[in-house]
């Protein structure tokens, strides 16, 4: 509601206000989001990816990761069921906190092993095939030769981790985010000191906006 006054120099005092979006909308937005970094991310992997096993697994994973799970969360929110709306929101945390883990954890272990192939360079240009790097317990650890060879592009793999990060981060405040729907509560604000008995009051509406219209004398104390 907006109060302005009307005294002997008449002057407006407007309270602007800023729309607040349904929960409806913030859950479209953010499994909107969700599904197209789960698109950008699948795209990707079907380029680096040859194998049959490979891309099968991309595609289960991007159909119900980045399809059947957002829709699914849109449509609980959408009809307002409370369990199936915290069902959703736990499994999405779960997974993208899990994916989240996953992807530093792989790029950590991406330079650890990048880091000890380049220290074993010169074993494997002497025709060995294994190379040890350090004793752990009485036990040797080591790196072959193959196992090398294969470790992809630095580029290759920070670009696919980094959208698997994105994809995880989007989907962890898409978790934080949803939530049902709550019903509407009318709220009726009172203001004692600014508006006594005896003052005359009317309601009136401006472009649209109920108002609050008192006079008030310009001498009098505020």
């Amino acid at each position: 509601m907006i109060l302005f006054k009307q005294m002997s120099a008449p002057r407006l005092i407007v309270v602007a206000g800023v729309p607040v979006k349904s929960h409806e909308e913030i859950t479209y937005r953010w499994t909107f989001a969700l599904f197209w970094a789960n698109f950008t991310y699948f795209i990707y992997r079907c380029t680096i990816y040859n194998e049959q096993n490979q891309l099968l697994s991309v595609c289960f994973s991007f159909i119900v990761c980045g399809v059947c799970l957002p829709l699914y969360g849109y449509n609980a929110v959408k009809k307002n069921k409370k369990a199936v709306v915290r069902f959703f929101t736990v499994v999405l945390a779960i997974i993208s906190l899990f994916g989240i883990v996953s992807a530093l954890s792989s790029i950590g272990f991406y330079y650890e092993l990048s880091d000890m192939c380049d220290d074993c360079e010169h074993v494997f240009e002497n025709g060995e095939q294994n190379c040890n790097v350090s004793f752990v317990k009485n036990e040797v650890l080591y790196v072959t030769d193959d196992e090398c060879s294969k470790i992809p592009a630095e580029s290759t793999f920070i670009t696919e981790h980094v959208l698997n990060l994105t994809v995880n981060i989007i989907g962890m405040i898409t978790a934080c985010t949803v939530t049902v729907k709550r019903k509407h509560m009318q709220i009726v604000e009172t203001v004692p000191t600014l508006l006594s008995t005896d003052t005359p009051v009317s309601v009136t509406t401006v472009e649209g906006e109920t108002c609050v219209v008192y006079t008030e004398d310009v001498s009098a104390p505020v």
